[in-house]
């Protein structure tokens, strides 16, 4: 009886202590951000009113592994933003990737200003089943820095909402119409509309 009890747990589903004592040490660095009026994108009365973002339980089946597709000889062009405003942005390529037993492809951004520090940077911005709901609705982010090969981790764990999200002093980048993933990605922070 002990033996199969023993095998039982051996066989579950593995967990990464260190992977999620990371995760949460940067979460409470980025309240930590918030928290500070130096740092914060909330303003002196939000701040006061400010309980701390809130964030979906970390599980590991929303990161995964993705292919990345990289486009050739993409023209820079206006990337919508918040406030009706664009800035210029090129088609970097797009991911595929499983998610819950779901395919799915995002269309992965480079911009085409980068600031000094971020020349490895792209955006990968989405909307899902959860945005307006008990996510931000006009969509989230993930960071991906360009990989040597041709593959990427999508760590949803690590979806986090636009600055413009919380203060209308932020102008921020619109998902494209086809980075919608078809599933509600319960993963990464959340969004009440209240700050």
């Amino acid at each position: 009886m002990l033996f199969l009890l023993v095998s039982i747990i051996a066989c579950g589903p593995q967990v990464d202590e260190a992977y999620r004592a990371q995760l949460s040490t940067e979460r409470i660095q980025e309240n930590e951000t918030f928290f500070n009026p130096e740092t914060s994108p909330l303003d002196s009365a939000e701040l006061l009113h400010f309980g701390g973002l809130k964030y979906f339980p970390i599980d590991e089946q929303w990161k995964v592994k993705a292919s990345l597709e990289r486009f050739q000889n993409q023209d820079t062009f206006s990337l919508p933003h918040s406030h009706e405003r664009t800035k210029p942005y090129r088609r970097y390529g797009k991911v595929k990737f499983t998610l819950l037993n779901t395919a799915c492809e995002l269309i992965v951004l480079e911009s085409a200003n980068k600031k000094p520090g971020y020349e490895n940077y792209l955006l990968v911005c989405f909307r899902d089943q959860s945005s307006g709901k008990t996510t931000y609705e006009a969509g989230r982010y993930l960071d991906i820095t360009i990989p040597e090969g041709n593959e990427v981790e999508l760590d949803f764990n690590k979806a986090y909402n636009p600055y413009c999200a919380y203060s209308d002093r932020f102008t921020c980048p619109i998902p494209p119409k086809e980075n919608f993933i078809p599933l509600a990605v319960e993963a990464g922070v959340k969004y009440s509309g209240e700050h």
